[in-house]
């Protein structure tokens, strides 16, 4: 995942959400992403791959809501 350095300039609340075992966009690039985007929050979900919403739907909304109720 690459990403163009006037993402430092979000200031919306971010989510980055990935698959542990992701070996498209992995955990290593959702780190740098989440680093670079003050205040970004980052979930790794263990045990899953690139498709989050079908191989971990409940995992995946419970992230979504923890951190929409952190907002």
């Amino acid at each position: 995942m690459l990403f163009r350095s006037d993402v430092r300039e979000i200031r919306a609340p971010m989510l980055v959400l990935v698959g542990a075992l992701d070996a498209g966009s992995t955990p290593a690039m959702a780190r740098r992403l989440a680093g670079a985007v003050p205040g970004a929050k980052l979930s790794v979900v263990p045990r899953h791959g690139h498709m989050l919403p079908l191989e971990a739907a409940d995992t995946v909304n419970e992230a979504f809501r923890s951190f929409l109720q952190s907002l």
